[in-house]
């Protein structure tokens, strides 16, 4: 197992985005201690864990804390091709721009999006699950020819991207940043800008024997996720009452 250690500096990404993995992670089956926390406390700054699975190529990281997110996970159903995922994609972003939220964008590298927000330390898990499913559902009255908030599969709409919010639930997995993904081509989780998503990108156009020269060329694509700028996700949820009182 790789242990990928972020610095102080990095503290919550909220995602909006695909499931890779549904079952919560459990320390008696070999994830280690690090990840398990409670989770009714504010958490502390994240710890990446990255799962090597000798298996196969696919390398699964434990999302702690994550909303839209998958910070959204936007993960197509039967009907639903890659560029009906963009363009969900972009209404995502589009409402959360209302918000004034930043939003950051990466391609799973199977069949989906997820939508990263990097926010201030405070909201519980709970808290960012909530705010994620808010806009899932909102999404959905607003766009109900391409998007569903509907989890269940069954009763899931024919045609129609899942904004999952689900994925931030307690002890979800995801697709790491850089992953490389047990796909024919070998495609690789890959953090693309908004611009890229409007111009059409491709699943496969991201892959184990490029992504190098993309990341030397392009830089890191990542780095705001991980910086200090932070949305304060309390300026639009109502905040705990000890902070109400303490501001009052």
């Amino acid at each position: 197992m790789d242990v990928a250690e972020a610095g102080d500096e990095v503290e919550h990404a909220a995602v909006v985005g695909e499931d890779v993995g549904a079952e919560p992670a459990h320390p008696s089956r070999g994830g280690g201690g690090e990840h398990v926390a409670d989770k009714d406390r504010p958490e502390p700054p994240v710890l990446p864990v990255v799962l090597d699975d000798e298996r196969d190529l696919d390398r699964v990281r434990l999302v702690r804390r994550l909303v839209a997110s998958d910070p959204d996970d936007l993960d197509p159903g039967p009907g639903a091709d890659f560029k009906k995922v963009r363009t969900v994609a972009l209404r995502v972003r589009d409402i959360l721009e209302d918000f004034g939220i930043p939003t950051y964008p990466k391609t799973t590298g199977s069949k989906g999006i997820h939508v990263y927000i990097p926010i201030v330390r405070g909201p519980l898990q709970k808290d960012v699950w909530t705010f994620a499913k808010a806009i899932a559902v909102e999404l959905e009255t607003r766009h109900p020819d391409i998007i569903t908030a509907e989890y269940r599969k069954v009763k899931r709409p024919y045609a129609r991207v899942l904004v999952d919010y689900n994925q931030n639930a307690w002890g979800r997995t995801l697709a790491s940043i850089y992953s490389v993904r047990p796909t024919p081509v070998a495609s690789v989780s890959a953090p693309v800008t908004w611009e890229e998503v409007e111009s059409g990108i491709r699943i496969e156009d991201f892959r184990v024997d490029n992504i190098v020269a993309r990341a030397q060329k392009l830089g890191d694509l990542w780095k705001p996720v991980l910086g200090k700028k932070r949305f304060d996700l309390f300026s639009v949820l109502e905040p705990p009452k000890e902070r109400a009182v303490s501001s009052a």
